[in-house]
């Protein structure tokens, strides 16, 4: 807890989880704020292990928003299966977050695309139950292709539903 993971650009093909740490990970974005660190410093998760578990990033071990994700493009995410009101959803497929909380910050959520054959949310973004700040991001080209709606699908761009502290403030959804 309190680390901050500074990464080189490149391209990383990879699926991240926090598991509850409360860390910065961040490219030198974080360091200069020079933006080109953003477009060059890529997280792809397209070739996640397991296709059920497709989200990019993942807060879903009781972060809160000590936990940050700063200067990257976050790319090629499917979304994570979860089992919802007795229903199969597929959420997440950018950034997945669930009873935690998180920082996503100074980020480029690009082209991550959900295909399931129900119900589905946050393309880009799926947020519930935690506090969240989500502030400075470009979201755009996400999306949800549901042919079959159970119940409902919702967020191309971002799916926030939570009790706590919700801050979404500054970003660039298209």
């Amino acid at each position: 807890n309190g680390d901050i993971v500074l990464v080189a650009e490149d391209t990383y093909y990879e699926n991240i989880n926090y598991k509850g740490k409360a860390i910065t990970v961040a490219s030198h974005f974080l360091v200069d704020g020079d933006s080109t660190h953003i477009e060059n410093t890529i997280i792809d998760g397209s070739q996640a292990s397991n296709p059920d578990s497709g989200s990019v990033v993942y807060f879903i071990s009781g972060e809160d928003t000590n936990s940050v994700l700063c200067g990257f493009t976050i790319t090629g995410g499917t979304g994570t299966r979860i089992l919802n009101n007795g229903y199969l959803k597929r959420v997440g497929g950018g950034v997945f977050a669930h009873t935690s909380g998180a920082k996503i910050q100074n980020n480029i959520i690009v082209s991550n695309a959900i295909q399931n054959n129900s119900d589905s949310w946050g393309g880009g973004i799926c947020c519930f139950n935690g506090d969240y700040v989500i502030e400075n991001n470009t979201i755009k080209n996400n999306e949800i292709n549901t042919p079959v709606i159970d119940f409902y699908s919702l967020g191309g761009g971002i799916y926030t539903y939570s009790l706590g502290y919700v801050s979404i403030a500054n970003n660039k959804i298209v």
